[in-house]
Order: C-alpha cells, then structure tokens, then sequence
C-alpha cells in the first residue's frame, strides 16, 4: 500500500530522530515528491543527504530551504543554511562558491544582535584559510572569540565546532598539550551530548588525523574506535565512515594484521562513489603501502599513482617503491624534493626515514646523518610537548639514527639506538617496524663480532617477516642468514667490495670512480678496514684479506 505524503513525512522525521540517515533521506524526498515540504523539513533532508554520500541533493534541498527563509525574512535561519552550504563547497575545493556564500551569511547578520551563534559560525569559516595561509594567531583569536560567543548563546554545536578550530590553532602554533587537551575535552564534550552530526563527525576525524600527524598512537587508537561507534551506531552513514576505515587500516597495519588492514582500505575504495575525493586519496595511499610492504611492487605503483591522481602525495611510499627496486636517485630527489615543500614538521618526520634509507643506499653518509639529527631534533620537539605522542616518533628518530650510525662505521653507538627503537617499538605492538630494527641489530653485532647473538636477533626478524609477507625484507634477512654467503669476519658488503680492488692494485681515485663513491668516503672505508684487519697499510690489507679468504688470491677467480 503507497503511503501518503503526510506518512512519508512523518516517517522521514522519525527516522531523522532515530539517527537512521537512509530511511529518512527516502522517506524526505519522496514526501517531498507529493507535498512541499517546510524549510525545517527541508534541512532534514539535506543533513540525511549529506550523511548517506548524496552531495547533490544535500545543496538541492538545502539551498531551497535558504530560499524559504529568506522568503520569511528569517535572516539568522538563512544564515546557518548558507555557512553550510558554503562549508559544503570549501571541502569540495570550489573556493569561489565558498566564498560567495560566506558573504551572503554575513549579509543576513548585519542587523541582527551581537550575540547570536549564528555569528560564531561565520567566524569559523575564515579559520581553514588562515590556519592554511600560517596565519596562526589569528586563527586562535576567531576560534576563541567564536567559543566564548557559543558560551554566552549555550550552543554546543558551535561550542565543539569553535574548541576544535582552538585546539588545532594551537597545535599549529606548536603548542601540542595545550591543543591535545583541548581537544581531548572537546571530544569527550561530544560523546556525552547530541551534536548536529556534521560537527561531531567533521571533530572525530580532524583530531584523529591532528594525532596521526603528531604519531600519537594512544589517542589514535582511542579516538577511531570512539568513531567507529558513532558510525556504527547511525546506519548508512557515508562520509566518515570512510575516513574512519582508512584510519583503522593504518592501525591494524602497525598491529601486524596486514590482510585485515587490507581488507578495511578495499571497502573504501570500492564505495568510491560515496566517498570524497580527499578520503579515496587517503585510501589508495594506504593500499600502496600495504602492496608495497608485501612486495607487489606493480599493485602498488597503481595505488600510488591513484592517489596522485586524488591529489594526494604519494610520497615517501612511491619512492621507498623505486629505492626497493634499486632507483636510490630517484628516490633521493624526490624525497628532497618533498622535503623542500613541506610546511610543518610532522610532514617532514613522515618523509626524513625514507630520505635517510635512500642516502643510506647512495653511500651519502654525512647528509644521512644530517637528516638523522633533523628527524631527532623533531621528535625532541614533539616529546616536549606531549608525552603520549612521543613513543612512535622517538623510536623512529632512534632506528635511523642507529642505522645511519651502523653505515658510517660506529656499530657500538649504532647498537644502543636500535636497542632503544626495538624496545619503543615492541612497547606499541609495532611488530613490523621491531622486525626491522632487529634486522640493523643483528648487523650491528655481526659487525662487532658477535655472530651469534647476530643470528638470534636475525631469527627473531626472519619470523616476523615470514608471517607479514614482507617479502623484501625477507629477502635480505635470509641473506645475512645463509652461511653460504658468508659477509666476512667483520667487514661489511662494502668494505670487501673495497677491499678487492685495494687488493687489484687500483688507486683510492679509481676505487671512487668504478663503485661511484665519493673519495671521502673510500677513505672513510679503508680506515675502518684497517682497524678491524688490525693493519696499518693498503699492502698489509691485501695480504690479511687473503688469508682470511675475503679477497681472491691473485691468479684466482
């Protein structure tokens, strides 16, 4: 039996109550097939819109409802309709429409009172562009003088929306606890309240994304399961959910849970007509490290490059792709390149690991341990600021530290790093990353001669990289394993490779040329190898790297 435009309505509305966004965008628009729906009625329907993925008919019904409230001159209602319509237009890039529809808003206020949330609003529209322009002080003025207008009205919605703008304000002036705890009582605000659901949803993945740029596992964790309650509990919720799922799979992947962690980002990327631009971007990143880490070295350049093509950088995961295929150039410009345009030093702590392995890998060592010191400068930074976000970065600022040090040489300081990492890491169940330091941990101690607390820790990392699927990474701890291949009492791949052609008779000069070396650093080289032959001479290398079987007699080979 059809129902009636009053029972579609009347339905629309129940379900809107019930936060059941599907049923109530159907039974709206349908209701609104057979009867003209009221301007209230009207807004309803564009937040279900909205909230079901249905972009077009949110600005169709919303700009309607504007249009009846101007109809009946009431400016503050017409107002708010045009902040959102205008916020809707700024998360889809068209900046002009944006804009224009601020204008109109504070048009519609010129003769209203002073104390009118409606004001905050408009306040708050200007944040995005200066927090975007650096122009952060500012910024922090809006979001407070919006806040305390939406403590004078008692508008929560306005009041969750004005602390997170004041919260991230400060995180950007670089005062993370203050704008940590902001943020934490703003979220907690919201989880005991009944907020307008664009404001709680657009909060939940701002700060979790604010804790993912601060590596801030423990709030991270907290705050996507908080999200994914909320979404779970609203059926049919489209645009953050999506988001939440990218921020899940990051966090299975740290977990170990690779397959899961896959599962979560596919969902997203095979909703795409539901999810923004922004978070497909997000997504198809995500996929990219995932293939990469498992070795698909094509299904991960797919991703990357889709991501590009969503306006995301696909950095440093494009370029730790081309390093782990041997284009250490490529990954090294590119990485500079990145570096160069970063605007804060989160951006530049996600980018320094992979610039520091592509030095690593070129033999560039002094820029490696440069980069190394940026990256711990940064994460001293973080720590002072709050203690929960430290854990992460600290242990990846130590890791490259330890490795930068273990390639110039100095294994004894480059083993108490790593050590260091490893503990971190292992602390926050980051099993990929402690396989990883026990793989330099074990080089360490193979180079100071311990081969066989060596092959402990390369056991333990072969392990944990069988059961990942990390494939590259597999690779090179099963070679460091084989004693097939053995890598020399104490000398490194290098520092043979070096030693062979002192051996040949070749000069410091041609050894640079034909390893492409810098001289420094084959200077670099055969000092370490005199101290760990116990020699003094190029001549005396050669003849104990005969007889210990790590060069080729002459006339042999």
């Amino acid at each position: 039996m059809l129902m009636t435009g009053s029972e579609l309505l009347l339905r629309g509305r129940t379900a809107y109550e019930a936060r059941d966004w599907v049923t109530a965008f159907e039974s709206l628009s349908d209701a609104d097939g057979l009867e003209q729906l009221s301007a209230v009625d009207l807004e309803m329907c564009a937040l279900a819109a909205f909230l079901t993925g249905h972009n077009e008919e949110f600005r169709r019904c919303l700009g309607r409802a504007y249009q009846e409230y101007l109809a009946r001159r009431e400016d503050r209602a017409a107002a708010r309709a045009a902040f959102w319509l205008g916020f809707e237009a700024g998360n889809q890039g068209d900046g002009i429409k944006a804009s224009a529809w601020l204008s109109r808003a504070e048009r519609h206020l010129i003769e209203q009172p002073e104390e009118c949330a409606e004001r905050g609003y408009v306040l708050l529209a200007r944040v995005p562009q200066l927090l975007a322009s650096r122009r952060y002080d500012e910024a922090l003025r809006l979001a407070s003088q919006a806040e305390r207008l939406a403590e004078r009205c008692a508008d929560e919605d306005l009041l969750a929306f004005a602390a997170h703008a004041r919260g991230v304000s400060l995180l950007r002036l670089g005062e993370v606890r203050q704008g940590m705890e902001v943020l934490d009582e703003t979220l907690l605000a919201l989880a005991s309240s009944e907020p307008f659901p664009i404001v709680a949803g657009l909060v939940y993945c701002s700060v979790i994304s604010a804790c993912r740029s601060l590596f801030d596992l423990q709030r991270m964790h907290s705050w996507t399961d908080a999200l994914g309650s909320w979404c779970a509990a609203q059926p049919g919720l489209v645009p953050y959910a999506g988001e939440c799922k990218v921020y899940h799979s990051e966090l299975l992947q740290l977990k170990g849970q690779w397959q899961e962690a896959l599962a979560e980002v596919e969902e997203v990327i095979a909703l795409d007509t539901l999810n923004s631009q922004r978070v497909l971007g997000l997504a198809a990143y995500q996929l990219g490290e995932l293939r990469r880490l498992r070795g698909e070295r094509e299904e991960a350049e797919a991703a990357f490059m889709e991501a590009h093509r969503l306006g995301h950088d696909p950095q440093p995961g494009l370029a730790l792709l081309w390093l782990e295929g041997g284009a250490a150039d490529a990954a090294a410009n590119a990485l500079r390149r990145a570096l160069q345009e970063a605007t804060d030093e989160q951006r530049r702590a996600r980018l320094l690991p992979a610039y520091i392995r592509s030095l690593l890998a070129l033999e560039r060592l002094e820029e490696a341990g440069e980069a190394s010191r940026q990256l711990t400068a940064i994460a001293h930074g973080v720590s002072s600021g709050n203690d929960q976000a430290a854990n992460l970065l600290e242990a990846m600022a130590q890791e490259w530290s330890g490795r930068a040090e273990l390639a110039a040489g100095r294994a004894t300081a480059a083993l108490a790093a790593l050590r260091s990492a490893c503990d971190q890491y292992q602390r926050l169940g980051d099993e990929y990353d402690m396989a990883c330091a026990r793989l330099a941990i074990g080089e360490a101690c193979r180079e100071l001669g311990d081969d066989e607390t060596a092959t402990l820790e390369l056991s333990a990392a072969r392990s944990c990289f069988e059961r990942l699927g990390a494939k590259n990474e597999l690779k090179a701890t099963a070679q460091l394993l084989d004693a097939s291949e053995p890598i020399g009492p104490r000398l490194s791949p290098r520092e043979r490779q070096v030693l062979a052609l002192v051996a040949a008779g070749m000069t410091n000069r041609s050894i640079a040329q034909e390893l492409e070396l810098s001289a420094r650093t084959v200077d670099r080289h055969l000092s370490n190898i005199f101290d760990k032959l116990s020699v003094s001479s190029r001549a005396a290398a050669a003849v104990r790297g005969v007889e210990l079987g790590l060069v080729p007699a002459q006339g042999e080979g």
